[in-house]
């Protein structure tokens, strides 16, 4: 079971989920629980697109309590997911005021890896960006 090293963290931790599509986000989310929760998802694909550089400039300054990090999946670009980083760099602020966490998953990982590889990719990223053991 994978514990993590925050203890005393009684909750999850709250990330901002884009991905390519919001049914992959949802059955993710529950692969890694309970350590993970998102509190929101921006798509880039299905159900509609909601995912924008503006609508994620939005939720980076209205989300409140702030997520305490971001993950973008694999559909996105390098490019693209470097345009976020910057953003969150320039404004992410989790909830206690400590810097955003920034998390991208290498662009085509689900291809290459399958849905298990994905999930074990995702897991070990989010492990070392916050201090979890699975």
């Amino acid at each position: 079971m994978a514990r993590s090293c925050s203890l005393l963290k009684p909750e999850p931790h709250r990330l901002l989920c884009l991905g390519a599509h919001r049914d992959m986000a949802l059955k993710l989310q529950t692969k890694l629980a309970p350590h993970f929760t998102w509190c929101a998802i921006l798509t880039k694909i299905e159900p509609r697109r909601t995912y924008s550089l503006d609508n994620f400039a939005l939720l980076l300054d209205t989300l409140h309590p702030a997520p305490e990090g971001v993950i973008v999946g694999g559909g996105f670009s390098d490019e693209e997911g470097e345009e976020m980083r910057r953003l969150v760099e320039a404004r992410g602020r989790a909830g206690d005021g400590t810097p955003m966490r920034f998390v991208k998953v290498p662009s085509g990982t689900l291809e290459r890896s399958g849905p298990e590889g994905l999930v074990g990719t995702i897991k070990e990223l989010l492990g070392e960006a916050f201090g979890v053991e699975w």
